[in-house]
């Protein structure tokens, strides 16, 4: 295949300069990344020294062939330095706890497209995708897309406990890379969530009100998304000349509401996995089980022409 995959590791990131950062289980990011590693394709996971021990043990046990470690420390991505002049202004005002990026630093959110700009550039690959290392876990995926989930005590094996993979799969890969052209896809929520809306110098409103991405998984072809990042960092650049702090899915709804819709194929789902009835039990097989969950975009992928 002609795919490589993209993702980050930042852990252990509860101190200054990083406010408000909240603790993630790292089990499910270990589980997820055993996941990832059986499409068989080659992934690029950012890190920082800090985690980077962690990592490294957890490959040598799981024999993590596919994927591959590399540091950029989160004072080197770009854009740092306004980031940090922005947050020490909030904290003059009030507690980065009660703040949109109280979770995640925008050097670990809105990082992922300064990576990607680095292996698009470096990739002999045609195809490039952003994954979210910890995708795989029970508030997207079904218990019933788990196949060891009638495995007893599965749960207690990270190579078991977090695995979606009767849904996403390298069948999903394949597909899209037969599909896509010269195009790339984002997965986009028709219900606009809070941290979708920013008003920022210019903004005159959204054409697309049902376009409201998220960026836990999407990418194509690498010349498209190379387009893509640089209209992430265009209205990046709005947001902070705005003194706007905030989810780099906020940044994204505006890249989606201009970018050529001959060049992106959106993904549509209406929730994660709330208004579903019976989630974990049985497959999503229209409305009459409440609105369409995320995973089936997964589905859609191989089952749909685009």
């Amino acid at each position: 295949m002609n795919t490589k995959l993209i993702t980050g590791y930042w852990m252990d990131i509860d101190c200054p300069p990083y406010y408000g950062v909240l603790s993630s289980k790292k089990e499910r990011y270990f589980s997820s990344l055993i996941t990832h590693n059986t499409y068989n394709l080659p992934i690029i996971c950012y890190t920082h020294e800090k985690s980077l021990g962690e990592l490294t043990l957890l490959k040598e046990k799981y024999e993590l062939s596919n994927i591959e470690f590399k540091v950029r420390e989160l004072h080197d991505i770009k854009y740092h330095l306004k980031y940090q002049s922005l947050r020490d202004e909030i904290s003059k005002e009030g507690s980065l706890w009660d703040h949109e990026i109280a979770g995640r630093p925008p050097e670990v959110l809105w990082g992922k497209f300064d990576v990607l700009q680095t292996e698009i550039e470096k990739s002999d690959e045609n195809f490039i995708y952003w994954i979210d290392a910890g995708l795989h876990y029970l508030g997207l995926f079904p218990l019933w897309s788990n196949p060891f989930k009638d495995e007893n005590n599965y749960e207690n094996y990270l190579e078991k406990k977090f695995n979606g993979t009767k849904i996403l799969n390298r069948n999903v890969f394949e597909s899209l890379e037969k599909k896509l052209g010269k195009r790339i896809f984002t997965l986009v929520n028709k219900h606009q969530e809070s941290a979708h809306f920013t008003n920022i110098d210019g903004f005159t409103g959204f054409e697309r009100p049902h376009s409201n991405p998220i960026a836990g998984f999407f990418g194509g072809d690498k010349s498209v998304l190379r387009e893509y990042c640089e209209s992430f960092w265009h209205f990046g650049l709005k947001h902070l000349d705005s003194n706007i702090l905030c989810h780099e899915q906020s940044v994204m709804k505006h890249v989606n509401n201009v970018f050529e819709l001959e060049k992106m194929v959106e993904f549509e789902y209406e929730t994660h996995q709330y208004h579903v009835e019976n989630f974990h039990e049985k497959p999503w097989s229209g409305n009459e089980d409440g609105r369409k969950p995320l995973y089936t975009c997964f589905l859609d992928m191989i089952e749909k022409n685009f």
